[in-house]
């Protein structure tokens, strides 16, 4: 099923690659409009693998 296109519109609005995680690898944190999502670093790069959604931050990430 697909959503419309507006649904997600503010999807990747904000990004950070840093890590978030302390564990050494760079996570990415990807901010929307209703949330965010962050994807644990594996050394090379991030994966959807044990993603983590967020509260909502107002659809910026702080730095």
């Amino acid at each position: 099923m697909l959503c419309p296109a507006d649904s997600h519109a503010a999807f990747g609005y904000t990004l950070r690659l840093r890590d978030l995680t302390a564990d050494g690898k760079a996570d990415l944190a990807v901010g929307a409009a209703n949330g965010a999502l962050l994807m644990p670093g594996t050394g090379t790069v991030p994966t959807k693998t044990g993603a983590i959604v967020l509260p909502e931050p107002g659809g910026t990430l702080p730095d």
